[in-house]
């Protein structure tokens, strides 16, 4: 139940109320903030709390605060007007800000509104549990002293201000809300830009010594310089009587404004997974030859993994010399490829050939050419630029790795064009379809090349990015799929599938997968990061087996040899696989749903599905020693690290209310 959020204005703070809710703001703190930059000086704060002049003006629909002018934390003062509105949606809040800078040399970089500086939130802080969406989701309690003891970068930022976690999304936040538990009150923080502009969720505390308050606030970058008027992306604010679930109802009617439920390619619905591997690495060697791809893809067939993931498929090397992706002699030859690629289709499997959306090799002729016209430029001019140390047995190249990469700018015709480029050479030698790696969700930096199609508004770039994916989708013909690597929202509802991130893909301490699952069931993700045969594979496949997630196998991060190289690895695969087939309507046609927390034994797990009227229950025991308990009547046993399922009606399981 979304509790009606008050707020009022004095001495330019702001105060919130809320039936019910104990929300404390710090002494004279600030309800925005701006980072200016003036000739050297590149982030100037701005605080509202130290404005003087100003207007407050109210309507029946919304409040105008208008600043005719800025004072900056240095004493100057500057020509520029800023707006903050505060508008109702339903209950709750939206902020947004309008700029008109008129000061010379001006350039207004960053706004952080609304910026919540909590004192108190209901209860003890040390019960106040952030879920975020970091990849699948994460679940931290205590976010005070997460961000406090975690984040805090020493020397490089004034900490001594404040201690900030920043996340970006749509890198690392996978969906553009947050929100704090504080007792049976939700905090609810939600930017729902139709244009999926750039923006960073910041969860911060203060310096250490000092008492720990939580700051919650979203940073846009609107980049407006002299003789522009810009208008900043709504962020909504709510309280709700309930949990995460009520903030997620929310973003999930705002997901229906946008998000088309995509028909996928019958083989890519029915997806266990794949096995990814390497042919020719960075550093040079060659592990495999084209013709042995057929041996690799029946190593997986056999436990019912009918897809190939090929890296490194071209002569010069894996995560090298981008974008130029020919076959390679010394691997049998473009035809070699070709013919192999057929084999495995007459075997009844598929394949998928590897490249990269964004990185540009900067010693190709083709960075030499293009490049200045068409990478991602940061803000002192120069492409941003990434650096990667795959090396071998040796300590030169994974310590003086020798490889750097710029990034193609999504808003540019050549790099769309590249992208198109890339799809034809996969296809051309019959692949089932394109794989991108680093579009379905790898950051999108702010671009400082106003020649680009996105102009000054740098952070624009991923509007550009979707109709890349849709030019690329256009070229599909039958069932060919267009997929990629890692996960977000508004990529993934563009693509077939994505190889997934790290939280909830890959279990971690913190994980809660619920959250993107159960508001996105429909992106078909993998699990990832089980490179061997680990003490706690069971562990992380179990995790993939409860969530829905497609397997990856890459043993030996994808060198070496297929997934015959582990058996238990494999044995367990093919456990999984099999467990999922016996209830193949839930697992592959139904949907996973998160309608409450249930009651389970510690070190338990339980996700539930929905396929019509009908319920399915995973489990998972972390545990090596077995678990019996009763699940609402049903008496379940799990063995030591073991799953179970359970099959009921929706009768039973209601969708709503508590059990």
């Amino acid at each position: 139940m979304i509790m009606k959020l008050n707020y009022e204005i004095e001495k330019n703070t702001m105060r919130f109320d809320a039936e019910g809710v104990t929300l404390d703001f710090a002494e004279g703190c600030d309800f925005w903030r701006l980072h200016l930059e003036i000739d050297e000086y590149c982030e100037l704060l701005v605080r509202s709390a130290k404005q003087t002049d100003y207007t407050v003006t109210k309507t029946e629909k919304e409040t105008v605060i208008t600043y005719p002018s800025l004072l900056a934390e240095n004493g100057v003062r500057f020509d520029c007007t800023y707006e903050v509105h505060i508008e109702r949606e339903k209950d709750g809040l939206n902020f947004y800000g309008v700029f008109e800078n008129r000061h010379p040399r001006l350039r207004v970089n960053e706004q952080q509104l609304p910026f919540l500086d909590i004192q108190r939130f209901n209860g003890d802080f040390q019960q106040e549990v952030l879920y975020v969406p970091c990849s699948l989701g994460e679940r931290i309690v205590n976010p005070r002293a997460f961000v406090r003891n975690m984040k805090h970068t020493e020397y490089m930022c004034a900490d001594y201000n404040n201690i900030w976690w920043v996340l970006d999304y749509t890198a690392a936040m996978t969906m553009s809300f947050l929100g704090v538990q504080s007792g049976d009150t939700f905090l609810y923080i939600a930017r729902k830009d139709p244009n999926f502009s750039l923006c960073n969720f910041c969860i911060g505390t203060t310096p250490r010594g000092q008492y720990p308050r939580l700051c919650l606030t979203v940073s846009h970058y609107p980049l407006a310089v002299e003789g522009e008027k810009i208008t900043t992306p709504k962020t909504f604010v709510a309280a709700y009587k309930g949990d995460w679930r009520c903030g997620a109802a929310d973003y999930r009617e705002w997901k229906n404004t946008w998000f088309v439920p995509r028909k996928k390619p019958e083989w890519i619905q029915e997806l266990t997974g794949f096995q990814r591997i390497i042919m020719k690495h960075q550093y040079g060697e060659i592990f495999y030859n084209y013709p042995d791809l057929v041996d690799i893809y029946k190593q997986g067939a056999k436990v019912g993994i009918k897809l190939l993931l090929v890296f490194g498929w071209w002569a010069g090397c894996f995560d090298n010399g981008y974008p130029v992706i020919e076959p390679d002699e010394k691997m049998g030859g473009g035809e070699a490829l070709r013919e192999a690629i057929a084999e495995i289709h007459r075997l009844g499997g598929r394949v998928l050939l590897y490249t990269n959306g964004r990185l540009i090799d900067v010693k190709t002729d083709f960075f030499k050419k293009y490049g200045k016209d068409i990478c991602e430029i940061d803000i002192d001019g120069n492409e941003y630029r990434e650096h990667y140390r795959f090396g071998n047995n040796g300590t030169l190249l994974r310590k003086y790795g020798h490889l750097s990469f710029a990034m193609g700018c999504h808003a540019t015709d050549a790099w769309s064009d590249q992208l198109v480029e890339y799809a034809e050479k996969e296809m051309s030698y019959g692949a089932d379809g394109v794989f991108f790696d680093q579009i379905g969700g790898a950051i999108t930096n702010v671009c400082f090349n106003p020649n680009h199609k996105h102009g000054r508004r740098g952070d624009r770039q991923n509007e550009y990015r979707i109709q890349n994916i849709d030019r690329v989708r256009s070229m599909l013909v039958g069932d060919q799929a267009l997929t990629s690597e890692n996960v977000c929202d508004v990529f993934g509802s563009h693509l077939d599938f994505v190889h997934g991130g790290t939280g909830g893909c890959w279990r971690t301490p913190n994980q809660y997968p619920y959250m993107f699952r159960s508001l996105f069931p429909e992106i078909i993700t993998t699990n990832r990061m089980l490179h061997d045969l680990r003490s706690d594979y069971k562990n992380h496949l179990n995790n993939a087996f409860v969530f829905g997630l497609r397997f990856d196998s890459s043993v030996y991060r994808c060198r070496v040899g297929g997934i015959d190289l582990e058996p238990q690895l494999r044995d367990y695969f093919a456990y999984l696989i099999k467990e999922k087939e016996a209830h193949h309507r839930f697992f592959y046609d139904g949907t996973f749903i998160s309608p409450r927390d249930y009651k389970v034994p510690e070190k338990v797990t339980v996700a539930e599905y929905a396929y019509g009227d009908e319920r399915m229950f995973a489990f998972m025991n972390d545990l090596t020693t077995p678990v019996d308990f009763d699940f609402y009547g049903h008496p379940m046993h799990l063995d030591g690290l073991g799953i179970g399922t359970l099959e009921t009606t929706v009768k039973e399981f209601p969708d709503e209310g508590e059990l």
